[in-house]
């Protein structure tokens, strides 16, 4: 929560199951608390951002086990003032294990917004910031997804505008085998499979195995390694 507040002007929605209030710890650091629908994070996300005011023009959701660097909406926001043809911002996230210690970084750049289609995604969700509008244009998250849901948005909102790189660090992902999507590592690779097999045209779908068992393959094994060095600094 302070690392939200420590990166720019905000306005922040907490969303949690109607048994759980917390609001007296963290009450003067949230503008809006909304009850989790139940069926899911992406459909909780969107429900947030159907209670957000007018007034406010970007957005993006953090994990409870994310941070965002200080200063990095402001980043974010400027230059989505300047190019208003992007659709959205990214840049470098730093991955983080339980203990807050770096154990590595993705570096990205414009080229992870090429290879969206035909290639693992690269883009980091923790630290992007996201035209509202836009968001909003092309339905919100796909509630289909459980585990990849960012992964089939951030490939939508490239056909509605450009995802433009910043080269700087935005954000920090907790890697530990609690993460959604470390520890159902194996289910969100295939997941991810479908989402990029779903916005193939007909006649690539259909030979689409040629690639996709080696970048699920790569990237299933990226995550291994990566969880071997975390365990390795323990």
């Amino acid at each position: 929560m302070q690392s939200i507040l420590d990166s720019g002007e905000c306005f922040i929605v907490v969303v949690s199951p109607i048994e759980v209030d917390f609001s007296k710890f963290i009450r003067d650091r949230v503008d809006l608390f909304v009850e989790d629908p139940g069926v899911g994070l992406a459909a909780a996300i969107n429900h947030a951002v159907n209670k957000l005011p007018s007034e406010v023009k970007y957005f993006n959701w953090l994990g409870d086990d994310d941070l965002l660097v200080e200063n990095s909406i402001e980043a974010c926001t400027n230059l989505l003032t300047t190019y208003e043809n992007a659709s959205a911002v990214y840049g470098q996230c730093e991955y983080i294990d339980q203990n807050s210690k770096k154990v590595g970084v993705n570096f990205s750049g414009v080229w992870a917004a090429n290879i969206l289609k035909f290639g693992p995604d690269l883009i980091p969700q923790p630290g992007a910031l996201l035209r509202l509008d836009t968001f909003r244009a092309i339905g919100g998250l796909d509630t289909q997804y459980k585990l990849a849901f960012d992964y089939d948005l951030f490939i939508k909102l490239s056909s509605q505008g450009e995802l433009r790189y910043l080269p700087q660090l935005l954000g920090k992902f907790r890697w530990h085998s609690d993460s959604l999507s470390v520890g159902t590592r194996r289910a969100s690779v295939i997941e991810a499979s479908r989402v990029r097999r779903s916005h193939l045209p007909t006649y690539l779908r259909v030979i689409s195995f040629v690639w996709e068992y080696p970048i699920a393959m790569v990237t299933y094994l990226a995550g291994v390694i990566l969880n071997a060095r975390i365990k390795s600094k323990r």
